[in-house]
This record gives structure tokens, C-alpha cells and sequence, in this order.
């Protein structure tokens, strides 16, 4: 069943998104369409506790990091901006032991960060937030169930 055919319900105010967290509490996902993508939220586990601590948000058709510009543009828009070092920790404390000089001299940064979009969430109202000012429309369907695959066999890359 396509998801567009089913019954939806737009969001336009923080309150209207009470019925997405009821459905992921109850089955654990939801399904929107934001900006004509199918979007899946996902609660996920972690190893060591028992209960859902993150909300994954997965882009049907649409690769996480976004190779093109519109999917970089919807990445952008759904997933959370995060700085992370360049380098790890372990390389970052021995060129801090190196001088200022040797350090432009090399053109290494210790503290040098980069902007990764991750799709993982652990407040469910921040993520709320990000998506109603980054988005312009955003449509609930609370009857549908999460499905990725299209039935179709998976093809070999060559």
C-alpha cells in the first residue's frame, strides 16, 4: 500500500506531534512524509539498557549523508548537527605537545572540527524543533507501519 494513499495528518504546531511520540512509544516507529520523503523514526536499544534511548531517523531512498544536493538538503533538515575533532584524542594530545611554529609548520590542528549530520536523536522535542524550522511541510500518517524494502531482490553492485 502506498503511504501517500493513506490517511495523514499534517503538523504545524509542537502539539501536533504528540500522536508521533505516542506511536513510537507504543510500536517503536512512525511514519512521516517531510517535504515529499518518506521518513521513518525508529526507536533503537542500546546493548546494555532495556529501554529505547535514541530516535533513528532513516530517509527512504535517500543516503545518510546525503551524496547530492537535494539529499544533502534533507539530511540537513532531519538529522542532527554535531561537531566532532578531526583527529582523536590520542593524535590531538601529541601535536598539543608540539610548539605553536611546529604545529602551523605541519598544518595540523589539534582542535580542528568538522559538521556531521547524525540521525540519531536522544531528546524527542529538540528533534521536533529542528524538523518544524528546517522543513515546510511535514504530514504524519498514524495507521501506516514501517516497511523500507519495496519487496524487490537486492542488486548486485558491480
Amino acid at each position: 500500500m502506498d503511504i501517500k494513499a493513506q490517511e495523514e495528518k499534517i503538523l504545524k504546531t509542537e502539539d501536533d506531534w504528540q500522536d508521533v511520540w505516542y506511536r513510537l512509544r507504543l510500536y517503536y516507529t512512525a511514519v512521516l512524509n517531510v517535504d515529499d520523503h518518506n521518513v521513518f523514526l525508529f526507536f533503537c536499544f542500546d546493548e546494555n539498557k532495556l529501554s529505547a534511548t535514541r530516535i533513528m531517523i532513516l530517509v527512504k531512498n535517500v543516503g545518510i549523508y546525503g551524496d547530492y544536493k537535494g539529499e544533502l538538503e534533507i539530511t540537513k533538515g532531519l538529522c542532527r548537527p554535531v561537531k566532532k575533532y578531526v583527529y582523536t584524542a590520542k593524535s590531538r594530545k601529541s601535536m598539543k605537545k608540539l610548539s605553536k611554529k611546529r604545529q602551523k609548520e605541519y598544518g595540523c590542528d589539534p582542535d580542528k572540527r568538522r559538521l556531521i549530520y547524525s540521525p540519531f536523536w536522544t531528546n524527542f522535542k529538540a528533534m521536533v524543533k529542528h524538523i518544524m524550522k528546517n522543513n515546510k511541510e511535514i504530514k504524519f500518517f498514524p495507521y501506516s507501519s514501517a516497511v523500507i524494502h519495496d519487496n524487490k531482490p537486492l542488486e548486485k553492485e558491480s
